[in-house]
């Protein structure tokens, strides 16, 4: 067996890659919701990529949803067979990572107030877990 077929291909636990998405998911909505800064060689992921009328795109939602992407891609997650609680876990990665940055009000929410940012976050992290690792 290959190198690279063992890191993507793991009967048991987490791949490897999927370890790595998970680390970059978690940075990246500590930071799309406000609760902490990332910042690597001078780039915050904080940094506004757009805004305007309330709304504001930073490189946090764009690191978010390429992860959940990527997650996708390595999971190869079937659609039609997901049941109750994984169709839970993936609406609220996708509400709450489009909503943030789209809808004024939770974007007020979750980034000026330390408790529902902390626990939108800790249940984005969890839900994508779960769907990562399923």
């Amino acid at each position: 067996m290959s190198t690279t077929r063992a890191i993507l291909d793991q009967d048991k636990g987490p791949a490897l890659v999927e370890l790595a998405l998970g680390i970059v998911f978690a940075a990246t909505t500590v930071a799309l919701f406000g609760i902490g800064t990332v910042t690597m060689y001078g780039y915050g992921l904080q940094t506004e990529l757009w805004a305007g009328s309330g709304i504001s795109v930073t490189v946090a939602f764009f690191g978010t949803i390429l992860t959940g992407v990527g997650a996708y891609a390595t999971n190869q997650i079937d659609f039609d067979g997901l049941e109750e609680l994984e169709v839970g876990a993936l609406a609220v990665v996708l509400v709450l990572t489009v909503a943030t940055p789209f809808v004024p009000p939770v974007n007020d929410l979750l980034t000026t107030s330390y408790m529902w940012g902390t626990g939108a976050a800790l249940l984005n992290i969890v839900s994508f877990g779960y769907l990562a690792w399923e």
